[in-house]
């Protein structure tokens, strides 16, 4: 029998330590508890991404020229989930 089981991956979940045990969801056998499932975080980045994790925190860089700082283009960023948001950066820029 398949199940498909929703996993939440919290903020501030250790790449290196965390495991998470789904008790009951593994295989099962005639005369024999089901087993436990195991979960082992791995992170896998791209050389070139813009994503990075600094402790619990996730930073994104964006690299815009000196004209573009001093009129406030807007950018463009997709997020981890594949959205396209529109930001106005002269919040964001300080000199």
């Amino acid at each position: 029998m398949q199940e498909i089981v929703p996993v939440e991956i919290k903020p501030g979940y250790s790449m290196a330590k965390t495991k998470l045990k789904l008790k009951g969801k593994g295989n099962e056998e005639y005369r024999w508890p089901a087993s436990d499932v195991i979960i082992s975080i791995k992170r896998i980045v791209d050389d070139d991404t813009v994503w990075n994790r600094r402790g619990d925190n996730l930073i994104y860089t964006h690299p815009i020229s000196l004209a573009d700082s001093f009129n406030a283009k807007p950018i463009q960023i997709k997020t981890l989930d594949g959205r396209i948001l529109k930001l106005n950066i002269d919040k964001y820029i300080t000199p």
